[in-house]
C-alpha cells in the first residue's frame, strides 16, 4: 500500500478497515494454500472452502462497503476471485473423476 492509501485506510469506517484485514489475511492464506497444493497436490477443498470464503468477504464489502475506495477494490478483485473459485472446483471435480477411475 502507498502512504495515501495506508491514510486512508486508517480513516476507513470499521467495517472498512476489517475487510482490509480479512482481505490482506486470506490474500496471505491463498498463497500460502496456493504454495501448499503444489507441493502436495493432495486436497483441493481446501482451495474451494478458502475461495468461498475470499468471494463472499470481497462480494460483502463491494455491496456494502462505505469507503469507496475500498468498495471499488473489491468489486475489481471480485471476478479474479470467482474466476478461481470456479478453477478450484473444476479441479476438485476433476481429481474425483481421476479417485474414481482407479
Amino acid at each position: 500500500m502507498t502512504g495515501a492509501a495506508v491514510g486512508k485506510a486508517m480513516k476507513a469506517s470499521d467495517r472498512d478497515q476489517q475487510f482490509l484485514q480479512h482481505a490482506a489475511r486470506d490474500g496471505l492464506a491463498e498463497i500460502q494454500v496456493g504454495q501448499m497444493v503444489v507441493e502436495r497436490a493432495t486436497n483441493p477443498e481446501v482451495l474451494v472452502k478458502d475461495h468461498e470464503k475470499a468471494v463472499q468477504l470481497f462480494s460483502t464489502e463491494a455491496q456494502e462497503g462505505k469507503d469507496a475506495d475500498i468498495k471499488a477494490f473489491a468489486s475489481k478483485t471480485l471476478p479474479t476471485l470467482q474466476e478461481h473459485l470456479q478453477m478450484a472446483r473444476q479441479l476438485t471435480q476433476q481429481q474425483g473423476s481421476m479417485s474414481q477411475a482407479q
